[in-house]
C-alpha cells in the first residue's frame, strides 16, 4: 500500500513538473493571475490550470475563475479527462469584479464556460453571496485586466432545477457596445465598492427581467456565452 501511494505521488509530481516546464506564453495577465492565486495559496487550482493549454481556459474576451481552496479540491474526485470540464464549470467567460456580481439579484442565472451548466445566484449582500452551493469567501483574488478570480468555499455542484426555469430568448437582448472595466477597483468589502450605480434607471429594466429569467439559454455553447454576459454588464453593472 505504501508503495502504491509513493508511485501515485511520483506520477502527480511528474505531471506537475512537466506542465510547469512547458514553454510559457508571453501573457502578463496569465502570469499576474497565477501569481495572485499563489499568494493566496490556491495551489491546487493552479496545478489544474497548468495541466491544460492556457488557450483553452483563457478566452480572448477574458474570464472569471471561481476557485475552491485546496481542501475542497482534495475532497473532490476529478479524473484527468474531467479537468477541462471542471475548470469550465468554475469559469464565467467574461472578467467580473465581485462588485459587478453584487448587482445580480437572487434568481439570476449565469452561464459558465461549460454548456448547460448554470450558476444560480443567491445574493444576500457581500458577506452572503452564493453561486449554486458555493459561497464567495475571498473576492477579487486576481487583479489582472483579462482574468478575475474569486475564492469559494466549496466545489460548485450542478443545479439540476435551474435548467427547468424560463429563459430569456437571445433576440430580446439589445445589442450594445462592450464596457470598459474600471482599473484598480478596491475590494468589494470596502465601503467604496458599495457605492450607488451611476445610472440606476438604466439598470432597473434588466434587473426586473433577470429576477425571473436567465440572460442566456442553457443550450448555448462556450463561445457564445461571453458576448451576452458583456451585454448584461453594459446595462450599468459596472460602477
Amino acid at each position: 500500500m505504501a508503495a502504491l501511494k509513493l508511485i501515485g505521488f511520483l506520477v502527480l509530481l511528474s505531471i506537475f513538473t512537466a506542465a510547469a516546464q512547458q514553454p510559457r506564453r508571453n501573457d502578463s495577465d496569465v502570469d499576474s493571475a497565477v501569481g495572485n492565486m499563489r499568494e493566496r495559496s490556491y495551489y491546487g487550482f493552479i496545478m489544474l490550470l497548468q495541466m491544460l493549454n492556457w488557450q483553452t481556459v483563457a478566452s480572448r474576451n477574458g474570464i472569471t475563475f471561481l476557485i475552491p481552496a485546496d481542501k475542497e479540491l482534495a475532497s473532490a474526485t476529478i479524473a484527468p479527462e474531467q479537468i477541462q470540464d471542471f475548470i469550465l464549470s468554475h469559469s464565467i467567460l467574461t472578467p467580473l469584479y465581485f462588485n459587478n456580481m453584487l448587482h445580480f439579484p437572487t434568481g439570476t442565472l449565469i452561464p459558465t464556460g461549460l454548456p448547460n451548466f448554470l450558476l444560480d445566484i443567491t445574493n444576500n449582500g457581500p458577506y452572503d453571496f452564493y453561486l449554486n452551493n458555493a459561497k464567495i469567501v475571498a473576492p477579487n483574488v486576481c487583479q489582472s485586466a483579462r482574468i478575475k478570480c474569486h475564492g469559494i468555499d466549496a466545489v460548485i455542484q450542478h443545479n439540476t432545477t435551474a435548467a427547468e426555469r424560463p429563459l430569456l430568448p437571445v433576440t430580446q437582448v439589445p445589442k450594445i457596445t462592450s464596457p470598459v472595466l474600471q482599473p484598480g477597483e478596491s475590494s468589494p468589502l470596502h465601503e467604496s465598492a458599495l457605492l450607488p450605480l451611476r445610472n440606476e434607471n438604466s439598470l432597473k429594466p434588466m434587473l426586473n427581467v433577470l429576477s425571473h429569467t436567465s440572460a442566456v439559454s442553457a443550450g448555448t455553447t462556450m463561445g457564445h456565452n461571453a458576448p451576452l454576459l458583456v451585454m448584461l454588464i453594459s446595462f450599468g453593472l459596472l460602477i
